[in-house]
C-alpha cells in the first residue's frame, strides 16, 4: 500500500524533501520469497535509504474488523499484539506526523481497517507510561502533534503528486510511486494494477486520474498544533527538531547515520528529552513524520532533515 493508496508520499517527503524514511510493516511476508524483494526494491526506487521495520504478524484477509480480529486470533495475535506493536514504533521514533490507512480500510480491508482502530484508540495514551508499560519504558511516551487518516472527511486536505520533483529529474511523486509498484511484480495480476495503470482507453497518468480511493485525499483527525489552514502538507505547524536549534549544535557527530543502514535507526530525542528538544536544547535529530500503512504493511516514515541531506539522496 505505500506503493498504492499512498503513492506519492514517499518520493515527495523522502526525495524532494529531502528527508530520512524509516518505515515500519506491520506484517511479514517471509513466507514468500520474492515479496520481501520486491518491498525492498519499490522502496529503494521512491527514495528510502534505510532498512525496514517487519514484524512477525502474518499477511492475512478479511472484510471488517471483527473479521480480522477473529483471523489473527485464531494465529495467535491479539489486539493487545497489535496494539503493542504500533505503539512502540511511535514511541520509538516520536514522529511529529503520523499518517495511516481509511477508517473503512479503503476497499474494505480488515487489517487495514485494524490498523487505523489500534492506532487511533491509543492516541491518547501514548503519552501514558502506564499503557503498554514495556515500550514506555524502553523508548519513553509521546503525543503525536498530528494525525493524518486516508479519505478522512473532516478537516480535509488534498496533496498534490502531480508536481515535477527536482530529486528525480522532473518526475512526479505520483510517476515516481508508479516505478516502485512495478518492482511488485507478484501483485501485478491483481486490480491494483488497473488502480495505478488505468486500463485500454482510459490510462491513468495522473494522480488526480484516480478517483476510487484517491491517494490524493486525507483528513487531519487529531492535533496539538492547531488546524490546516494552506491545507496540502502534512508538515503544515510543524518545526522541524533540526530548525529548533542553534546551527552550533549541528555537528557531524550529531548528523544521521550514512544512508543503506542495515538497521533502522532511532534518530528521535532521547525519551527523556521531547522538552529539551523543544528548547533547542539537545538532539538536532529532526523526526518528523510517521505513515502507517497496512495490506503490504504498515508504514512508518519519519523526516530527519540535516545540512548534508543534498547529498543522500
Amino acid at each position: 500500500d505505500e506503493q498504492l493508496f499512498f503513492a506519492g508520499v514517499l518520493p515527495y517527503y523522502a526525495g524532494e524533501r529531502a528527508a530520512a524514511v524509516q518505515v515500519v510493516y506491520l506484517i511479514s511476508h517471509f513466507d514468500t520469497h520474492e515479496r520481501p524483494h520486491e518491498q525492498l526494491n519499490g522502496l529503494w526506487a521512491v527514495g528510502i535509504r534505510n532498512y525496514p521495520v517487519i514484524s512477525d504478524f502474518p499477511d492475512l484477509y478479511s472484510e471488517s474488523l471483527e473479521g480480522a480480529i477473529s483471523a489473527f486470533e485464531a494465529k495467535g495475535c491479539t489486539y493487545e499484539d497489535f496494539t503493542a506493536f504500533i505503539v512502540e514504533n511511535i514511541r520509538r521514533f516520536k514522529p511529529q506526523v503520523l499518517v495511516t490507512h481509511d477508517i473503512n480500510g479503503e476497499y474494505g480491508h480488515g487489517t487495514h481497517i485494524y490498523c487505523t482502530d489500534v492506532v487511533t484508540k491509543s492516541l491518547p495514551s501514548i503519552s501514558d507510561a502506564s499503557f503498554c508499560p514495556e515500550s514506555a519504558e524502553k523508548y519513553g511516551t509521546w503525543d503525536v502533534p498530528k494525525t493524518y487518516l486516508h479519505l478522512y472527511e473532516e478537516n480535509s486536505i488534498t496533496m498534490n503528486w502531480d508536481i515535477p520533483l527536482e530529486a528525480f529529474g522532473g518526475k512526479t511523486a505520483f510517476e515516481m510511486t508508479v516505478i516502485g509498484f512495478s518492482y511488485h511484480k507478484s501483485q501485478h495480476w491483481t486490480w491494483f494494477n488497473d488502480w495505478i495503470h488505468g486500463k485500454a482507453g482510459a490510462p491513468v497518468t495522473k494522480a488526480t486520474d484516480i478517483k476510487t480511493y484517491s491517494p490524493c485525499l486525507y483528513g487531519l483527525y487529531r492535533t496539538t498544533v492547531g488546524a490546516d489552514v494552506a491545507g496540502g502538507d502534512f508538515l503544515e505547524n510543524i518545526t522541524l527538531y533540526k530548525d529548533q536549534l542553534p546551527p552550533a549544535q549541528v555537528t557531524p557527530e550529531t548528523e544521521p547515520p550514512v544512508t543503506g543502514s542495515s538497521e533502522p535507526t532511532d534518530t528521535a530525542p532521547a525519551a527523556d528529552s521531547s522538552e529539551s528538544v523543544a528548547n533547542g536544547a539537545r538532539s538536532p535529530v529532526v523526526l518528523v513524520a510517521i505513515i502507517l500503512i497496512v495490506a503490504l504493511a504498515i508504514l512508518m516514515i519519519y523526516l530527519i532533515f540535516s545540512s548534508k541531506n543534498k547529498n543522500r539522496r
